[in-house]
Formats: C-alpha cells, structure tokens, sequence
C-alpha cells in the first residue's frame, strides 16, 4: 500500500512467477478482494474530551473464510482471516487436478488493481448488492503431474548437463497457491510475535496455525495427524445481512430458545420423578 494523503493506494504487484503458476494450473489476479464476512479493527470515531473514542467496525478487506470443502486440509477447521487477499483462478491444465480449498462468503466483491484503500468507506452502512460476487477462490491446492514452465526454452547445452539435472515434468506432485501472504504472517504486539491467527482487537484466535499444519503434513504425505488436530470446535459464522436485516428476530431466537428448552427439560424431568415415586407407592 502506498499512502496517499487520507487514503492509501494499492497498486498492482508482478512476482515474476506467473508463468510458472499459469503452466501449474493456477493464476493469482491482481485485485483485492472485499467480503461482508470480515474480521474487526479499531477505528477512531470521534472523542469524549481528550479521550479519543474508539469503536471496532468490520474491515472488508480482512475476509473471514469458512472452509466448505471436506477435504482432509480443511476438514473441521475453525474459520481463517485473510488481509488484503487476491483471488485466484484454477486454470486447466493436462494431467493436473485443481481443489479451491479456501473461498469467500456469498457477499464478496472483487476490485481489479489498482485499489483506492480509505478508512471512510466503513462511514457508510455496506448495501449487499455492492457485493455482488460470490465464493471467489482464495487457496487453490494442485495435484498431479507438473510440466515444467520451461519445457523447449533452454539450449541444449544446459538440457545434456546431468550437473543441472532438469527435468521436463514431475510426477505425482503437489502445491497449494493462496493469494494472501499474511495468512501465515504472525501479528507484532509489543515488539514480540503472537500466535498464528489471534486476533488482538477482539482476541479471537482464527484457524491459521491448523491450516497450515495441515497443509504441511498432506504436501508431505503424512496426514496421520491431521485428524488429531482437526478434532475441535469450529467457529460458526452468522451471516451479516440476515443479522443486519433482521435483528430483533435474530435476539429473541437466541435468548428464548435456551430458556424454553430448560424450561422444558425442568418439566420432563418433574413428570418423570412423579410417575416413578408414584409407582413405587403403590
């Protein structure tokens, strides 16, 4: 991000490997992402006095992902946070499967680069159908038979040396390509790093460390642990516009239904021991 005055600009980034990915199966666009299903962040809102008062609002560009797939990597895994994330594209290629292991929610909207970043945008109550676009493919993991992105480029005198030792293909590989960096990027908090996924402005711990657990263990062919670690419990995301457009049902639901169903329970319960002590008398 470059700053710009009261805004920043994102502008669009080549990592010289897009070739390479584009021959693999995969393509990382230059855009950013935004998702309604997003993560918290501080943002100052005015002052009380000489306190500033501060406020956490959802910042769209740090998309919360819920892993849909029942692949081993993201089988029951907690949600994970993105920021500033790129889609990426699964792209046919011969003797090479494609899985999107990780998307965005149903309110997503793609923004090619580049993109005029601005803390004003969240003054404005977001209208879902600004977000038009739905499941954009965040992580991609590739599996099969690679060719080599430089299959008929190099000169014969570097093809014959067996010291370089290239080779045209490889078979039976796998590789995973995700449009976000900071997926694996640990925040700083007084100078010293936190785990991997805590969020500190809400102190939410994402799925990030398991994540990449997981993918390390099934790119390296051992997923005996995976289903250790992958027996915990996940982090069910409500779906923002519904909250948003139906709030008062939403609470009433939330705070009737545990009282009834103990109230409920206290009821079956009464009527069991009167049953059975009155059997007993007679």
């Amino acid at each position: 991000l470059k700053s710009m005055g009261g805004w920043m600009l994102a502008p669009a980034r080549e990592l010289k490997v897009e070739d390479m990915l584009f021959r693999y199966g995969a393509r990382v666009n230059y855009d950013l992402v935004q998702d309604l299903l997003s993560s918290l962040i501080v943002v100052v809102s005015g002052r009380m006095g000489d306190q500033a008062k501060q406020q956490l609002l959802p910042w769209y560009y740090f998309p919360v992902m819920t892993p849909k797939d029942n692949h081993p990597v993201v089988r029951n895994l907690n949600s994970i946070r993105g920021q500033f994330i790129s889609s990426v594209d699964p792209i046919e290629a011969p003797g090479v499967q494609a899985t999107v292991l990780l998307s965005t929610s149903q309110y997503s909207k793609v923004i090619p680069a580049p993109v005029r970043v601005s803390l004003g945008e969240l003054e404005y109550k977001p209208d879902p159908a600004r977000f038009p676009n739905k499941d954009v493919p965040i992580a991609v993991l590739l599996e099969g038979d690679f060719t080599s992105v430089y299959k008929n480029r190099l000169p014969p005198a570097i093809l014959s040396d067996s010291a370089i030792g290239y080779k045209e293909s490889c078979k039976g590989g796998k590789m995973l390509v995700i449009g976000d960096g900071d997926l694996i990027r640990n925040d700083i908090v007084k100078g010293s790093p936190v785990a991997l996924g805590y969020d500190r402005n809400t102190g939410t711990t994402f799925g990030n460390k398991n994540f990449f657990l997981n993918v390390m263990d099934y790119l390296c062919e051992g997923d005996g642990l995976m289903s250790t670690r992958n027996k915990e419990l996940r982090m069910r995301q409500i779906d923002p516009v519904v909250l948003e457009s139906d709030t008062r049902s939403v609470r009433l639901i939330a705070v009737s239904v545990p009282v009834a169903l103990v109230v409920l329970l206290g009821v079956f319960k009464a009527l069991f021991r009167r049953r059975k002590f009155a059997k007993q008398r007679l």
